[in-house]
């Protein structure tokens, strides 16, 4: 007799949408701040990638609700027509429990669909984090091929565990789980690979100007770095789960699906904060340099300074660091629109 699987299946699909649930309202309150920055981003010419990631959030959005909609009728189903059906077969009584035996069927269509939408969200959240890579890096396709590799062979393992839960006679652990392990590491290391390459590209760009330069897109780059290690840190706990074989498992993936879209959101809003505190800070840098001038014989005159380097550092070549303080430019070691980050 195999021993027990805690918590049980039952007890976890209810906490299951009461996490999911509260995780998703975060979400949503965040997503529709996203969607505000990205359509004021929209008007501006200079922000030309913001079409594509409205079309990413407004993906993201549907798949992450659609998942939440998905679970909610899996565990209402499981709990109330199951407990039915099982009054009129006479096996109410049996063990385990009608709820139970409905919610560890996997080869059931509701879960089939959970697990495809679980890979459509987490493809486009790895994808997103690949694209973050990319424009760190100056659009450096290089660096993107070994998290593109693993992307790829992740979706080959999401491949092959639909189709096993779609002929599943036991539960998920005898099922797929070698296929499932995989999958969790594959993109638990194209996350981790890609954390570790844009925080190099931080330490060298601080090393470069110092801490005083760049700040709002060094902010934009803490952001990146620490979204990316908080996915992390949810995949490394839902890899956990799953060895130990545990039901926890499911609420973990469950909560993961809001989490992607949190994330996406999160940089999405804080750069677009970043770059009104920038336009802000310029404007009133502007406004002070074509201000009254101090008169008299010790009045301050502009004063033009002149910066060479022969480092690249986020697409700018060495000609373009060669800036001047005057009454017309202003130093700006780092790109002057920080919104274009991400």
């Amino acid at each position: 007799m195999s021993r027990p699987i805690y918590p049980r299946m039952d007890g976890a699909g209810l906490i299951l949408v009461a996490a999911e649930s509260l995780v998703y309202g975060v979400f949503a309150v965040l997503m529709y701040r996203s969607f505000c920055v990205l359509l004021e981003r929209r008007k501006r010419p200079e922000n030309n990638n913001s079409t594509l990631l409205l079309f990413t959030a407004s993906f993201l959005f549907i798949l992450i609700t659609a998942h939440l909609i998905i679970d909610i009728s899996w565990v209402y189903d499981g709990f109330i027509y199951a407990q039915d059906e099982a009054q009129r077969d006479g096996t109410a009584g049996d063990t385990p429990n009608p709820a139970t035996r409905y919610l560890t069927n996997i080869s059931h269509p509701k879960h089939l669909a959970q697990a495809a939408l679980y890979q459509a969200t987490t493809t486009i959240g790895d994808a997103f984090m690949i694209y973050r890579l990319w424009i760190v890096w100056d659009r450096n396709i290089w660096v993107t091929i070994i998290p593109t590799i693993l992307v790829v062979a992740l979706n080959v393992a999401a491949g092959r565990i639909i189709k096993l839960f779609s002929q599943a006679h036991e539960d998920i652990f005898r099922t797929a789980g070698g296929w499932i392990t995989a999958f969790f590491i594959l993109t638990f290391f194209a996350n981790i690979i890609s954390t570790a390459t844009i925080s190099y590209k931080v330490w060298q760009s601080n090393r470069t100007f110092g801490r005083g330069g760049g700040s709002s897109t060094v902010r934009i780059f803490h952001v990146l770095v620490q979204s990316a290690a908080l996915y992390s840190l949810f995949l490394l706990v839902t890899l956990s789960t799953y060895v130990a074989k545990s039901n926890a498992q499911f609420i973990m993936v469950a909560v993961n699906n809001p989490i992607i879209g949190i994330i996406f959101a999160m940089i999405i809003v804080r750069s677009g904060n970043t770059s009104m505190q920038h336009s802000s800070s310029a404007g009133m840098t502007s406004g002070v340099r074509h201000g009254h001038q101090s008169e008299g014989p010790y009045a301050m005159r502009p004063m033009a300074i002149k910066i060479s380097t022969d480092v690249e550092v986020m697409g700018a070549t060495p000609s373009s660091f060669d800036n001047k303080i005057s009454d017309d430019s202003e130093l700006t070691p780092y790109p002057s629109n920080p919104s274009n980050v991400v």
